[in-house]
């Protein structure tokens, strides 16, 4: 059993940021559909050595600047995890557990937007599934 548990230890998390700006000038069309436009940037993994780092993660929602009039908010989210790594001599480093980390802490930014949002006086926003792959190559480009 003990083979199943990873050497990756999240510590918990942190609001770096929280951005919201409502867009009072956005008119809702009756029985249309609204796509959820969002995006994430995950980066700026800040090593503390080589066992142990942040792992940072912006989540926004929307365009700042209401293009169109298409959106009736904007919302960024930044968060930054803390993570050790008990390497047991296997001579891996943070950087290995970039996508685990990453998924670790979806949750937590689907959370704080959800519970944000449904008490923003806005219908509650609630993120699809991640493809955390995708992000993560979005990221490299």
């Amino acid at each position: 059993m003990s083979n199943l548990i990873s050497v990756l230890t999240f510590d918990g998390y942190s609001i770096d940021n929280f951005t919201y700006k409502r867009n009072y000038d956005f008119n809702v069309i009756p029985d249309e559909e609204m796509g959820l436009d969002f995006k994430f940037d995950v980066g700026s993994h800040i090593p503390v050595d080589q066992n142990e780092g942040f792992l940072r993660v912006k989540c926004t929602i929307f365009d700042e600047d209401f293009n169109d009039n298409k959106a009736p908010f904007f919302l960024e989210l930044v968060i930054s995890g803390h993570f050790e790594l008990n390497d047991v001599g296997q001579g891996l480093t943070m950087e290995d557990f970039e996508l685990n980390a990453t998924t670790i802490l979806l949750p937590y930014i689907r959370s704080n937007i959800t519970s944000f949002t449904a008490q923003a006086g806005i219908d509650p926003v609630i993120l699809p599934p991640i493809n955390i792959y995708k992000v993560m190559e979005e990221n490299q480009k």
